[in-house]
């Protein structure tokens, strides 16, 4: 019984991890209708990415969309962006797998499911900015 709890628990922490993602990705239903979304990102703001402004070039399941950070506003923005600080490529699978913690992002890189370009700091920026758990990034 107690398998089973545990395994129930980790299912629907999948979905809840899973769900987020989808939206910020502009995969789950109906948001990618979006021209733009706009997201508070008060809940990941510290001093050091307070201030930030920097974009970000993704391209999830073949879409490509522009995240832009100003301040305390994360926004999506559909098409390319012209000057990304980091550029990350994945499908939509494997970054939930990275999200979800069955995967680090060094291991979906070098499983060639998840490609990033951009200084390491950058990288870093990008991830934290995202509220993305920076124990998870193994570089």
């Amino acid at each position: 019984m107690l398998v089973h709890a545990l395994s129930l628990a980790r299912a629907h922490h999948r979905r809840a991890a899973t769900w987020g993602l989808d939206i910020l990705t502009g995969t789950a239903p109906g948001s990618g209708e979006q021209v733009r979304q706009v997201f508070d990102r008060a809940w990941t703001v510290d001093h050091a990415t307070g201030e930030l402004q920097e974009s970000y070039q993704w391209r999830i399941d073949g879409v490509d969309f522009e995240l832009a950070v100003e301040g305390g506003r994360l926004i999506r923005t559909p098409g390319r962006c012209a000057r990304p600080a980091v550029t990350l490529i994945a499908t939509n699978a494997a970054l939930a797998d990275v999200v979800t913690g069955r995967r680090s992002v060094t291991e979906a890189i070098d499983g060639s499911q998840l490609e990033l370009k951009g200084s390491k700091a950058a990288r870093r920026r990008m991830f934290e900015v995202i509220g993305f758990p920076l124990v998870r990034l193994g570089f």
